[in-house]
């Protein structure tokens, strides 16, 4: 207990300066990373991995439409289409 205290104590100032620098604790690497959300950004941009956008194509047909009737969208809708649908509701 005491010891943990005192840990937590001591590594309160290097995380907030982590923070501060923009910096993630990388629990595998036991260090401090920097983080560049421009190249992070691009990153993502080059590999098109947005789920939402990501057609969805059932490999079976709906058994239930149930819910997709309370949405008011087909049962081939996108991700994206429902996920819509439920925050217009």
């Amino acid at each position: 207990g005491a010891a943990q205290i005192g840990c937590g104590v001591y590594n309160t100032p290097q995380a907030f300066r982590g923070r501060r620098e923009q910096r993630v604790w990388d629990a595998d690497l036991g260090q401090w990373v920097d983080i560049d959300l421009v190249k992070l950004e691009s990153q993502v941009i080059a590999e098109g991995s947005d789920e939402e956008t990501e057609a969805h194509t059932p490999s079976e047909s709906v058994k239930e439409t149930e819910y997709y009737d309370l949405l008011r969208v087909k049962p081939s809708a996108s991700a994206a289409e429902v996920k819509k649908a439920y925050y217009k509701e």
